[in-house]
Protein backbone atom coordinates (compact mmCIF):
# COMPACT_ATOMS: atom_id res chain seq x y z
CA UNK A 1 0.00 0.00 0.00
CA UNK A 2 1.31 3.47 0.02
CA UNK A 3 3.01 4.87 2.32
CA UNK A 4 0.75 7.87 4.45
CA UNK A 5 2.00 11.05 4.23
CA UNK A 6 3.33 11.34 7.91
CA UNK A 7 5.56 7.59 7.40
CA UNK A 8 8.56 7.73 9.15
CA UNK A 9 11.78 5.89 9.06
CA UNK A 10 12.67 3.15 11.51
CA UNK A 11 16.84 3.69 11.94
CA UNK A 12 18.47 0.51 11.88
CA UNK A 13 21.76 1.60 13.76
CA UNK A 14 19.60 1.24 16.98
CA UNK A 15 18.01 -1.49 18.31
CA UNK A 16 14.67 -2.36 16.82
CA UNK A 17 11.32 -1.12 18.19
CA UNK A 18 9.24 -2.74 20.92
CA UNK A 19 6.61 -2.82 23.15
CA UNK A 20 5.36 -3.84 26.92
CA UNK A 21 9.33 -4.07 28.09
CA UNK A 22 8.13 -6.04 30.67
CA UNK A 23 6.85 -8.66 29.02
CA UNK A 24 9.96 -9.89 27.21
CA UNK A 25 9.78 -12.81 24.79
CA UNK A 26 12.67 -13.74 21.89
CA UNK A 27 13.27 -11.35 19.96
CA UNK A 28 15.56 -11.71 17.40
CA UNK A 29 15.26 -7.72 15.67
CA UNK A 30 17.04 -6.94 18.86
CA UNK A 31 19.45 -10.09 19.61
CA UNK A 32 20.82 -9.64 16.42
CA UNK A 33 22.35 -6.65 17.24
CA UNK A 34 22.93 -6.52 20.86
CA UNK A 35 23.85 -10.56 21.95
CA UNK A 36 27.76 -10.93 22.77
CA UNK A 37 29.36 -12.82 19.75
CA UNK A 38 31.77 -15.78 19.93
CA UNK A 39 31.00 -15.99 23.71
CA UNK A 40 32.00 -20.27 23.81
CA UNK A 41 34.21 -22.11 21.34
CA UNK A 42 31.16 -23.99 19.80
CA UNK A 43 30.04 -20.23 18.69
CA UNK A 44 33.66 -19.59 17.12
CA UNK A 45 34.98 -19.70 13.73
CA UNK A 46 38.30 -21.51 12.47
CA UNK A 47 39.75 -18.08 12.35
CA UNK A 48 38.57 -17.27 16.07
CA UNK A 49 39.77 -20.50 17.54
CA UNK A 50 42.98 -20.12 16.09
CA UNK A 51 43.61 -16.46 17.27
CA UNK A 52 44.55 -14.99 13.79
CA UNK A 53 43.83 -11.97 12.92
CA UNK A 54 43.34 -10.40 9.32
CA UNK A 55 45.39 -7.39 8.74
CA UNK A 56 45.79 -5.53 5.35
CA UNK A 57 49.29 -3.54 6.06
CA UNK A 58 51.41 -5.97 4.14
CA UNK A 59 50.80 -6.02 0.31
CA UNK A 60 52.89 -9.25 -0.38
CA UNK A 61 50.25 -11.21 2.65
CA UNK A 62 47.15 -9.17 1.07
CA UNK A 63 45.73 -12.33 -0.70
CA UNK A 64 46.32 -14.19 2.16
CA UNK A 65 44.35 -11.94 4.73
CA UNK A 66 41.69 -11.22 2.32
CA UNK A 67 40.95 -14.45 2.23
CA UNK A 68 41.05 -15.24 6.02
CA UNK A 69 38.35 -12.79 6.02
CA UNK A 70 36.50 -14.68 3.76
CA UNK A 71 36.52 -17.82 5.48
CA UNK A 72 35.48 -16.00 8.88
CA UNK A 73 32.49 -15.18 7.35
CA UNK A 74 31.46 -18.06 5.48
CA UNK A 75 31.56 -19.86 8.72
CA UNK A 76 30.11 -17.08 10.43
CA UNK A 77 27.27 -17.14 8.19
CA UNK A 78 26.94 -20.98 7.92
CA UNK A 79 27.30 -21.55 11.57
CA UNK A 80 23.65 -19.74 12.07
CA UNK A 81 21.83 -17.77 15.04
CA UNK A 82 21.44 -19.98 17.36
CA UNK A 83 24.00 -17.96 19.83
CA UNK A 84 21.77 -15.10 19.04
CA UNK A 85 18.67 -16.79 20.06
CA UNK A 86 20.18 -18.80 23.61
CA UNK A 87 21.31 -15.03 24.68
CA UNK A 88 18.83 -13.32 27.19
CA UNK A 89 17.27 -11.41 23.98
CA UNK A 90 16.26 -14.89 22.76
CA UNK A 91 15.45 -17.96 25.31
CA UNK A 92 17.92 -16.98 28.34
CA UNK A 93 19.11 -20.73 27.81
CA UNK A 94 17.32 -23.66 26.11
CA UNK A 95 15.93 -23.35 22.48
CA UNK A 96 12.37 -24.68 22.63
CA UNK A 97 12.68 -28.11 20.07
CA UNK A 98 8.47 -27.81 19.11
CA UNK A 99 7.32 -27.05 16.00
CA UNK A 100 5.68 -24.15 16.86
CA UNK A 101 9.09 -22.75 17.97
CA UNK A 102 11.01 -23.71 15.22
CA UNK A 103 8.35 -22.09 12.77
CA UNK A 104 8.87 -18.94 14.99
CA UNK A 105 12.40 -18.81 14.71
CA UNK A 106 12.70 -19.68 10.90
CA UNK A 107 10.21 -17.24 9.86
CA UNK A 108 11.54 -14.28 11.97
CA UNK A 109 15.10 -15.08 10.72
CA UNK A 110 13.52 -14.71 6.92
CA UNK A 111 11.63 -11.71 7.11
CA UNK A 112 13.40 -9.74 10.22
CA UNK A 113 14.86 -6.33 8.67
CA UNK A 114 13.41 -6.94 5.60
CA UNK A 115 13.11 -3.32 3.91
CA UNK A 116 9.52 -1.18 3.42
CA UNK A 117 8.29 -1.13 0.16
CA UNK A 118 5.83 -2.46 -2.38
CA UNK A 119 7.36 -6.00 -3.62
CA UNK A 120 6.73 -6.28 -7.03
CA UNK A 121 7.38 -2.29 -7.70
CA UNK A 122 10.66 -2.40 -5.90
CA UNK A 123 12.03 -5.45 -8.05
CA UNK A 124 10.69 -4.09 -11.08
CA UNK A 125 7.68 -6.26 -12.30
CA UNK A 126 4.88 -4.45 -11.34
CA UNK A 127 2.40 -3.87 -14.12
CA UNK A 128 -1.30 -3.08 -14.49
CA UNK A 129 -2.63 -5.63 -11.50
CA UNK A 130 0.02 -5.04 -8.48
CA UNK A 131 -1.16 -7.00 -6.25
CA UNK A 132 -1.43 -10.25 -8.42
CA UNK A 133 2.35 -9.16 -9.25
CA UNK A 134 3.17 -9.17 -5.87
CA UNK A 135 1.81 -12.93 -5.17
CA UNK A 136 3.50 -13.58 -8.36
CA UNK A 137 6.60 -13.35 -6.35
CA UNK A 138 5.55 -13.92 -2.60
CA UNK A 139 3.86 -17.67 -3.81
CA UNK A 140 7.42 -18.96 -4.25
CA UNK A 141 7.04 -19.46 -0.01
CA UNK A 142 4.31 -21.85 -0.96
CA UNK A 143 4.36 -25.29 0.43
CA UNK A 144 4.00 -26.63 -3.34
CA UNK A 145 6.98 -25.05 -4.83
CA UNK A 146 10.07 -27.20 -5.86
CA UNK A 147 12.83 -24.11 -4.78
CA UNK A 148 11.59 -22.10 -2.08
CA UNK A 149 12.82 -18.28 -1.99
CA UNK A 150 11.00 -15.10 -0.62
CA UNK A 151 11.28 -11.45 -1.61
CA UNK A 152 13.38 -8.99 1.07
CA UNK A 153 11.31 -5.97 0.54
CA UNK A 154 7.58 -6.06 2.00
CA UNK A 155 4.74 -3.96 2.83
CA UNK A 156 2.82 -4.56 5.53
CA UNK A 157 0.16 -6.63 3.64
CA UNK A 158 3.11 -8.89 2.02
CA UNK A 159 4.44 -10.06 5.10
CA UNK A 160 1.24 -11.35 6.16
CA UNK A 161 0.61 -13.22 2.93
CA UNK A 162 4.08 -14.59 3.82
CA UNK A 163 3.43 -15.47 7.20
CA UNK A 164 0.13 -17.45 6.45
CA UNK A 165 1.81 -19.48 3.61
CA UNK A 166 4.94 -20.48 5.69
CA UNK A 167 2.67 -22.12 7.82
CA UNK A 168 1.33 -24.31 4.98
CA UNK A 169 -1.74 -22.41 3.96
CA UNK A 170 -1.95 -22.82 0.28
CA UNK A 171 -1.65 -19.27 -1.97
CA UNK A 172 -5.04 -20.07 -3.35
CA UNK A 173 -6.54 -20.03 0.25
CA UNK A 174 -5.24 -16.31 -0.01
CA UNK A 175 -6.71 -15.24 -3.15
CA UNK A 176 -4.95 -13.47 -6.61
CA UNK A 177 -3.18 -10.85 -4.42
CA UNK A 178 -2.81 -12.26 -0.85
CA UNK A 179 -4.19 -10.37 1.90
CA UNK A 180 -4.76 -6.63 1.66
CA UNK A 181 -4.17 -4.01 4.69
CA UNK A 182 -7.92 -3.26 5.87
CA UNK A 183 -11.07 -4.99 6.54
CA UNK A 184 -10.99 -6.67 2.36
CA UNK A 185 -8.63 -9.38 4.03
CA UNK A 186 -11.74 -11.04 6.05
CA UNK A 187 -13.21 -11.56 2.14
CA UNK A 188 -10.09 -14.66 1.21
CA UNK A 189 -10.75 -18.48 1.18
CA UNK A 190 -8.64 -18.77 4.36
CA UNK A 191 -10.88 -17.03 6.65
CA UNK A 192 -14.23 -17.96 5.47
CA UNK A 193 -15.56 -20.28 7.74
CA UNK A 194 -17.93 -23.64 6.90
CA UNK A 195 -20.59 -25.03 8.63
CA UNK A 196 -20.22 -26.23 11.78
CA UNK A 197 -16.57 -24.45 12.10
CA UNK A 198 -15.34 -21.75 14.70
CA UNK A 199 -15.49 -18.38 13.42
CA UNK A 200 -12.31 -17.44 11.21
CA UNK A 201 -12.86 -13.36 11.01
CA UNK A 202 -14.31 -10.79 13.36
CA UNK A 203 -15.83 -7.48 12.49
CA UNK A 204 -16.67 -4.83 15.24
CA UNK A 205 -19.45 -3.05 13.93
CA UNK A 206 -18.36 -0.15 15.95
CA UNK A 207 -15.10 -0.45 14.98
CA UNK A 208 -12.84 -0.56 18.09
CA UNK A 209 -15.53 -2.76 20.15
CA UNK A 210 -17.87 -5.19 20.55
CA UNK A 211 -20.90 -5.17 22.75
CA UNK A 212 -18.94 -6.75 25.41
CA UNK A 213 -15.32 -5.47 25.10
CA UNK A 214 -12.77 -4.33 23.11
CA UNK A 215 -10.62 -6.26 20.98
CA UNK A 216 -7.80 -3.84 21.23
CA UNK A 217 -7.49 -5.32 24.85
CA UNK A 218 -5.25 -8.32 24.54
CA UNK A 219 -6.72 -10.43 27.39
CA UNK A 220 -10.45 -10.08 25.90
CA UNK A 221 -9.08 -11.29 22.46
CA UNK A 222 -7.73 -14.76 24.45
CA UNK A 223 -10.99 -14.59 26.42
CA UNK A 224 -13.35 -14.53 23.73
CA UNK A 225 -11.25 -15.76 20.29
CA UNK A 226 -9.10 -18.72 19.53
CA UNK A 227 -5.72 -16.51 18.72
CA UNK A 228 -3.18 -18.52 16.91
CA UNK A 229 0.25 -18.13 15.38
CA UNK A 230 -0.36 -16.67 11.95
CA UNK A 231 -3.40 -14.46 12.86
CA UNK A 232 -4.44 -11.39 11.97
CA UNK A 233 -5.11 -7.37 12.69
CA UNK A 234 -6.32 -4.95 10.37
CA UNK A 235 -6.45 -1.59 10.69
CA UNK A 236 -8.03 1.05 8.88
CA UNK A 237 -8.69 4.73 9.61
CA UNK A 238 -11.74 4.90 7.46
CA UNK A 239 -13.38 2.10 10.00
CA UNK A 240 -14.97 -1.18 9.40
CA UNK A 241 -17.04 -0.34 6.54
CA UNK A 242 -14.00 0.52 4.45
CA UNK A 243 -12.92 -2.87 2.69
CA UNK A 244 -9.78 -0.86 0.35
CA UNK A 245 -6.55 -0.04 1.35
CA UNK A 246 -7.58 3.52 1.43
CA UNK A 247 -6.97 5.58 4.46
CA UNK A 248 -4.27 4.79 6.85
CA UNK A 249 -4.71 1.37 6.80
CA UNK A 250 -2.40 -1.44 7.82
CA UNK A 251 -1.88 -5.22 9.04
CA UNK A 252 -0.08 -7.15 11.16
CA UNK A 253 0.48 -10.81 12.36
CA UNK A 254 0.76 -12.84 15.56
CA UNK A 255 4.60 -14.84 15.84
CA UNK A 256 4.15 -16.26 19.08
CA UNK A 257 1.09 -16.11 21.96
CA UNK A 258 0.86 -17.22 25.78
CA UNK A 259 -2.53 -17.60 27.01
CA UNK A 260 -1.27 -19.00 29.86
CA UNK A 261 1.03 -16.00 30.92
CA UNK A 262 -0.95 -13.44 33.88
CA UNK A 263 -2.04 -11.76 31.98
CA UNK A 264 -1.81 -13.43 28.93
CA UNK A 265 0.53 -11.69 25.85
CA UNK A 266 1.34 -12.15 22.60
CA UNK A 267 4.23 -11.25 20.33
CA UNK A 268 3.43 -9.57 17.25
CA UNK A 269 5.45 -9.29 13.63
CA UNK A 270 4.74 -6.45 11.30
CA UNK A 271 6.64 -3.37 9.81
CA UNK A 272 5.83 -1.17 12.51
CA UNK A 273 2.59 0.23 14.37
CA UNK A 274 1.25 -2.78 15.93
CA UNK A 275 5.14 -2.79 18.45
CA UNK A 276 4.82 1.15 19.20
CA UNK A 277 2.42 2.53 17.55
CA UNK A 278 4.92 4.06 14.87
CA UNK A 279 4.02 4.47 10.98
CA UNK A 280 5.49 1.65 8.41
CA UNK A 281 8.92 0.80 9.32
CA UNK A 282 10.96 -2.22 8.17
CA UNK A 283 9.98 -5.46 9.24
CA UNK A 284 10.70 -6.99 13.22
CA UNK A 285 9.43 -8.85 15.81
CA UNK A 286 8.19 -6.82 18.70
CA UNK A 287 8.08 -7.40 22.47
CA UNK A 288 5.83 -9.24 24.18
CA UNK A 289 2.19 -7.28 24.32
CA UNK A 290 -0.17 -8.01 27.34
CA UNK A 291 -2.35 -4.76 28.05
CA UNK A 292 -3.39 -3.06 24.42
CA UNK A 293 -2.63 -2.88 20.76
CA UNK A 294 -1.33 0.45 19.48
CA UNK A 295 -1.49 1.47 15.77
CA UNK A 296 -1.80 5.04 15.74
CA UNK A 297 -5.40 6.62 14.88
CA UNK A 298 -6.21 3.43 12.96
CA UNK A 299 -9.49 1.91 13.69
CA UNK A 300 -9.39 -1.70 14.23
CA UNK A 301 -11.79 -3.09 11.45
CA UNK A 302 -11.29 -7.06 12.17
CA UNK A 303 -9.32 -10.13 13.79
CA UNK A 304 -8.64 -12.82 11.68
CA UNK A 305 -8.12 -16.53 12.86
CA UNK A 306 -5.64 -19.19 11.48
CA UNK A 307 -6.74 -22.39 11.69
CA UNK A 308 -4.94 -23.81 15.01
CA UNK A 309 -2.45 -26.59 13.53
CA UNK A 310 0.85 -26.61 14.28
CA UNK A 311 3.31 -26.37 11.69
CA UNK A 312 4.18 -30.03 10.37
CA UNK A 313 7.87 -31.29 10.76
CA UNK A 314 7.47 -31.72 7.14
CA UNK A 315 6.59 -27.82 6.43
CA UNK A 316 9.59 -26.64 9.19
CA UNK A 317 12.14 -28.82 6.89
CA UNK A 318 10.61 -26.90 3.88
CA UNK A 319 10.88 -23.89 5.25
CA UNK A 320 14.48 -23.75 6.53
CA UNK A 321 15.46 -24.11 2.20
CA UNK A 322 14.16 -20.71 1.68
CA UNK A 323 16.23 -18.49 0.04
CA UNK A 324 16.20 -14.74 -0.04
CA UNK A 325 15.58 -13.16 -3.48
CA UNK A 326 18.94 -10.89 -3.27
CA UNK A 327 21.95 -10.20 -4.62
CA UNK A 328 25.14 -9.30 -2.56
CA UNK A 329 29.09 -7.97 -2.40
CA UNK A 330 31.35 -7.69 -0.03
CA UNK A 331 33.46 -4.29 0.49
CA UNK A 332 36.95 -4.66 2.79
CA UNK A 333 38.03 -1.08 3.54
CA UNK A 334 41.00 -0.51 5.53
CA UNK A 335 41.87 2.69 8.36
CA UNK A 336 42.59 5.19 5.93
CA UNK A 337 39.08 4.67 4.28
CA UNK A 338 40.51 3.39 1.11
CA UNK A 339 38.71 0.31 -0.41
CA UNK A 340 40.76 -2.97 -0.89
CA UNK A 341 38.37 -5.11 -2.05
CA UNK A 342 34.92 -5.86 -3.52
CA UNK A 343 34.03 -8.73 -4.51
CA UNK A 344 31.63 -9.99 -7.63
CA UNK A 345 27.87 -9.98 -7.33
CA UNK A 346 26.83 -13.28 -5.37
CA UNK A 347 23.47 -14.51 -4.80
CA UNK A 348 22.76 -14.45 -0.73
CA UNK A 349 21.63 -18.62 -1.87
CA UNK A 350 25.56 -18.65 -2.65
CA UNK A 351 26.16 -22.22 -3.15
CA UNK A 352 22.70 -23.51 -2.90
CA UNK A 353 22.18 -21.81 0.93
CA UNK A 354 19.84 -19.32 1.90
CA UNK A 355 21.65 -16.44 4.20
CA UNK A 356 18.71 -14.12 6.44
CA UNK A 357 19.11 -10.66 6.72
CA UNK A 358 19.70 -11.21 10.34
CA UNK A 359 22.73 -13.59 9.67
CA UNK A 360 24.67 -11.21 7.51
CA UNK A 361 23.90 -8.51 10.51
CA UNK A 362 25.05 -11.15 12.99
CA UNK A 363 28.53 -11.81 10.91
CA UNK A 364 30.19 -8.96 10.55
CA UNK A 365 29.86 -8.51 14.53
CA UNK A 366 33.14 -8.90 16.61
CA UNK A 367 35.09 -9.05 13.31
CA UNK A 368 38.69 -10.70 14.06
CA UNK A 369 41.00 -7.77 11.86
CA UNK A 370 43.42 -5.27 12.81
CA UNK A 371 42.59 -1.57 11.06
CA UNK A 372 39.83 -3.23 8.81
CA UNK A 373 36.05 -2.79 8.40
CA UNK A 374 34.20 -4.75 6.18
CA UNK A 375 30.64 -4.06 4.76
CA UNK A 376 28.06 -6.17 2.77
CA UNK A 377 26.43 -4.13 0.16
CA UNK A 378 22.82 -6.21 -0.16
CA UNK A 379 20.73 -5.05 -3.39
CA UNK A 380 17.57 -6.46 -5.52
CA UNK A 381 17.47 -6.99 -9.21
CA UNK A 382 15.65 -3.61 -10.70
CA UNK A 383 14.62 -5.51 -14.11
CA UNK A 384 12.04 -7.04 -14.67
CA UNK A 385 13.83 -10.03 -16.40
CA UNK A 386 16.57 -10.47 -13.97
CA UNK A 387 13.91 -10.83 -11.30
CA UNK A 388 12.09 -13.55 -13.12
CA UNK A 389 15.32 -15.23 -13.43
CA UNK A 390 16.10 -14.86 -10.36
CA UNK A 391 13.00 -15.70 -8.96
CA UNK A 392 12.42 -18.70 -11.27
CA UNK A 393 13.39 -22.27 -9.56
CA UNK A 394 16.07 -23.77 -10.74
CA UNK A 395 18.26 -20.66 -9.62
CA UNK A 396 19.57 -21.95 -6.18
CA UNK A 397 23.10 -21.76 -6.29
CA UNK A 398 23.86 -20.66 -10.11
CA UNK A 399 26.56 -17.35 -10.39
CA UNK A 400 24.60 -14.61 -11.25
CA UNK A 401 26.25 -14.35 -14.88
CA UNK A 402 23.89 -17.08 -15.58
CA UNK A 403 20.89 -15.75 -14.49
CA UNK A 404 21.45 -12.92 -17.35
CA UNK A 405 21.29 -12.50 -21.14
CA UNK A 406 24.29 -11.14 -22.80
CA UNK A 407 22.98 -8.23 -23.38
CA UNK A 408 22.56 -7.65 -19.30
CA UNK A 409 25.86 -8.92 -18.87
CA UNK A 410 27.97 -6.08 -19.99
CA UNK A 411 25.47 -3.81 -18.42
CA UNK A 412 26.39 -1.72 -15.08
CA UNK A 413 25.09 -2.65 -11.71
CA UNK A 414 23.30 0.93 -11.50
CA UNK A 415 21.23 -0.39 -14.23
CA UNK A 416 20.88 -3.97 -13.26
CA UNK A 417 20.90 -3.62 -9.44
CA UNK A 418 18.62 -1.24 -6.32
CA UNK A 419 21.03 -1.56 -3.33
CA UNK A 420 18.51 -2.17 -0.11
CA UNK A 421 20.68 -2.73 3.04
CA UNK A 422 24.24 -1.80 4.18
CA UNK A 423 25.67 -3.59 6.99
CA UNK A 424 29.32 -2.74 8.52
CA UNK A 425 31.39 -4.58 10.78
CA UNK A 426 32.47 -3.99 14.38
CA UNK A 427 36.06 -4.65 15.52
CA UNK A 428 37.08 -7.31 18.23
CA UNK A 429 35.54 -5.59 21.37
CA UNK A 430 33.69 -7.85 23.35
CA UNK A 431 30.22 -6.95 24.14
CA UNK A 432 29.75 -4.14 21.46
CA UNK A 433 26.98 -3.91 19.89
CA UNK A 434 25.83 -4.16 16.10
CA UNK A 435 28.15 -1.80 13.83
CA UNK A 436 26.06 0.79 11.18
CA UNK A 437 23.59 -0.94 9.19
CA UNK A 438 21.81 0.68 6.26
CA UNK A 439 18.33 0.52 5.03
CA UNK A 440 17.46 1.90 2.06
CA UNK A 441 13.95 3.50 2.16
CA UNK A 442 11.98 5.35 -0.88
CA UNK A 443 12.69 2.47 -3.70
CA UNK A 444 10.45 3.61 -6.43
CA UNK A 445 12.98 6.26 -7.33
CA UNK A 446 11.36 9.93 -5.98
CA UNK A 447 13.63 10.22 -3.11
CA UNK A 448 16.71 8.44 -2.12
CA UNK A 449 16.75 7.70 1.42
CA UNK A 450 18.76 4.97 3.80
CA UNK A 451 17.54 4.98 7.64
CA UNK A 452 15.16 8.24 7.08
CA UNK A 453 18.20 10.41 5.69
CA UNK A 454 17.75 12.14 2.06
CA UNK A 455 20.52 11.45 -0.12
CA UNK A 456 21.51 14.63 -2.86
CA UNK A 457 22.61 13.75 -6.30
CA UNK A 458 22.39 10.56 -8.04
CA UNK A 459 24.61 8.04 -5.22
CA UNK A 460 22.42 5.71 -4.37
CA UNK A 461 24.79 5.20 -1.24
CA UNK A 462 24.88 7.10 1.98
CA UNK A 463 27.37 9.24 3.75
CA UNK A 464 29.55 5.92 5.00
CA UNK A 465 30.06 4.48 1.64
CA UNK A 466 30.18 7.86 -0.47
CA UNK A 467 33.36 8.74 1.26
CA UNK A 468 35.67 5.66 0.93
CA UNK A 469 38.51 6.17 -1.44
CA UNK A 470 40.40 4.82 -4.12
CA UNK A 471 43.99 3.95 -4.50
CA UNK A 472 43.96 4.81 -8.18
CA UNK A 473 41.12 7.25 -8.50
CA UNK A 474 41.20 9.42 -5.10
CA UNK A 475 38.72 11.86 -6.09
CA UNK A 476 36.37 9.54 -6.99
CA UNK A 477 33.56 8.76 -5.21
CA UNK A 478 32.24 4.65 -4.25
CA UNK A 479 29.01 5.34 -6.17
CA UNK A 480 30.47 6.21 -9.11
CA UNK A 481 32.92 3.18 -9.12
CA UNK A 482 30.42 0.91 -8.25
CA UNK A 483 27.42 1.97 -10.84
CA UNK A 484 29.94 1.49 -13.38
CA UNK A 485 30.86 -2.27 -12.57
CA UNK A 486 29.50 -5.36 -13.94
CA UNK A 487 28.19 -8.20 -12.21
CA UNK A 488 31.56 -10.56 -12.77
CA UNK A 489 34.10 -7.84 -12.01
CA UNK A 490 36.33 -7.66 -9.13
CA UNK A 491 38.12 -4.97 -7.44
CA UNK A 492 41.19 -5.33 -5.40
CA UNK A 493 43.95 -3.32 -4.12
CA UNK A 494 46.99 -4.60 -2.27
CA UNK A 495 49.12 -1.78 -2.23
CA UNK A 496 48.02 1.81 -2.15
CA UNK A 497 50.93 3.14 -2.16
CA UNK A 498 51.30 1.87 -6.00
CA UNK A 499 49.37 4.73 -7.76
CA UNK A 500 50.18 3.41 -11.14
CA UNK A 501 48.86 -0.11 -10.46
CA UNK A 502 46.86 -0.82 -7.14
CA UNK A 503 45.10 -3.90 -8.41
CA UNK A 504 46.75 -7.26 -8.13
CA UNK A 505 45.78 -10.52 -10.27
CA UNK A 506 42.36 -11.42 -10.18
CA UNK A 507 41.55 -13.44 -6.86
CA UNK A 508 40.04 -16.43 -8.24
CA UNK A 509 39.20 -18.33 -5.01
CA UNK A 510 37.80 -15.03 -3.34
CA UNK A 511 35.26 -15.06 -5.96
CA UNK A 512 33.30 -18.90 -5.14
CA UNK A 513 34.33 -18.49 -1.75
CA UNK A 514 30.46 -19.06 -1.03
CA UNK A 515 30.51 -22.09 -3.43
CA UNK A 516 31.32 -25.26 -2.49
CA UNK A 517 28.61 -28.31 -2.15
CA UNK A 518 25.16 -27.32 -1.22
CA UNK A 519 24.38 -29.08 2.58
CA UNK A 520 21.56 -31.55 2.61
CA UNK A 521 17.84 -29.77 2.62
CA UNK A 522 17.60 -29.56 6.79
CA UNK A 523 20.89 -29.96 8.06
CA UNK A 524 20.60 -32.64 11.48
CA UNK A 525 19.56 -30.85 15.40
CA UNK A 526 22.80 -29.95 16.91
CA UNK A 527 22.54 -30.49 20.65
CA UNK A 528 23.61 -27.80 22.64
CA UNK A 529 24.42 -28.79 26.79
CA UNK A 530 22.53 -32.25 26.01
CA UNK A 531 19.50 -29.87 24.98
CA UNK A 532 18.09 -30.48 21.43
CA UNK A 533 16.44 -27.90 19.40
CA UNK A 534 18.88 -25.99 17.90
CA UNK A 535 17.84 -25.22 14.41
CA UNK A 536 20.31 -23.61 11.87
CA UNK A 537 18.91 -22.29 8.65
CA UNK A 538 20.47 -23.37 5.38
Amino acid sequence: MAKPNNQQDVDLSKPAHVSDKDAPVPQLSVAVKRAPVGTEERYKTSVERANRVADLSDPAKFGENVQLLMDHLRERLEMGLDEAWASEYGYQGELSSSNEEKWARIFSELVVYAAYGGTAGCYGTKGSDGGKDDMDIMRRLDKDESDPAYPIVLACQHLTTLCAMSRGISHTELGKRGMTAGGGTGGLPIFKSKPGEEKRWYVASTGEKTETGSYRSVKYLFDTLTLTPGSVFAFNSLGPESGSQAGQAHIASVLRIYPDNDPPKFQGIDTGPLGDGKNEQGTADHGGTKGAMTALSRILVGVGILPPSEPSEEQVKFLATARPLSLAQLVVVDASRTVRFISRVLPMDHGGKGFSLCRYIWSVRNLPAKDVRVYWVLSIPRVAEFTRALVAAGARGKPVRELLTAELRDKGLETLLEPTHIMGSTPMIDGADAGPVFERRKIDGKKNEWNGVPISGASKFPKELQDLKFADAPKQTFWARWRKMTVDEQYTCADPSNKDNPQIADLTAMSSYFSGPPRSPLPEETVVAGKPGMLPLM
